[in-house]
């Protein structure tokens, strides 16, 4: 009998060789997904935050009608690929800053992208249904390992008593979703949410097992203290995030 594991390696090996075709149909050269990766090209170049409102209904249909193409179940492959391209656009800002003048550009960078380029992707690919993450946790984990990640930021926090607001806030967003398993980017972002955030706790606990994986300093707690972004005196509930795991979080 073919066991789960292989059932599973066998079902990514299937997805992997559909994707390799979908890759060869026209429709993924076809106008409607480059007026797509041209907006989103745009909303990182950073300078000038193109105005959508005429758009959005248009770049709606567009990807509607993708979704019930050939390619509709690759559009996550097709958004993944070219949001690779787009951090490394915005990278260019800070990647060769270093110590205080990094950490402003990137404080500066994370407000635009977290108030304006990542509510705008939401709302230009809402019509998409992704097979496992959603575009918001994509997008965050992209930021991550392609962004944050790739700077010098890990030196400039060093010896820092106090970081700006919105580099808090980065963090704790950021470590909020990861792929599963978690990767070593994963791991390293909680190292620096670790020397940022004080106090910092996390321990998740497994949605099917019940038994606490502590990823955070303290033991006793199965909360996840995290600095609210608009007040700071908010309920505690919880969610469950990408990775099934189940996960106490301010809302």
């Amino acid at each position: 009998p073919i066991s789960g594991n292989e059932k599973m390696v066998e079902a990514r090996a299937e997805d992997g060789r559909l994707w390799q075709e979908a890759k060869h149909l026209k429709d993924i050269k076809n106008a409607d997904w480059k007026s797509i990766q041209a907006v989103m090209t745009k909303l990182f170049q950073m300078k000038r935050y193109p105005d959508l409102s005429a758009e959005l209904s248009q770049l709606n249909e567009k990807l509607s009608n993708l979704a019930k193409s050939e390619v509709g179940q690759f559009i996550g492959e097709l958004y993944e690929e070219h949001l690779k391209k787009c951090m490394i656009i915005a990278r260019q800002e800070v990647v060769e800053e270093s110590g205080a003048v990094l950490l402003e550009k990137l404080s500066e960078i994370w407000t635009q992208f977290y108030t304006s380029i990542l509510p705008t992707l939401q709302v230009i690919f809402a019509p998409v249904q992704l097979r496992g993450q959603s575009i918001r946790s994509i997008t965050l984990i992209s930021f991550t390992d392609l962004l944050l990640l790739k700077t010098g930021f890990a030196d400039a926090i060093k010896g820092v008593k106090e970081v700006q607001p919105e580099l808090k806030q980065m963090l704790l967003v950021l470590q909020s979703t990861h792929r599963n398993p978690p990767t070593e980017h994963y791991h390293t972002l909680l190292s620096l949410v670790k020397q940022v955030v004080h106090p910092y706790m996390c321990l998740v606990t497994s949605s099917k097992q019940k038994q606490p994986q502590e990823l955070g300093r303290n033991e006793s707690s199965a909360t996840v203290q995290q600095e609210n972004e608009e007040s700071n005196s908010v309920p505690w509930s919880h969610s469950t995030n990408d990775s099934g795991l189940e996960v106490t979080t301010t809302t």
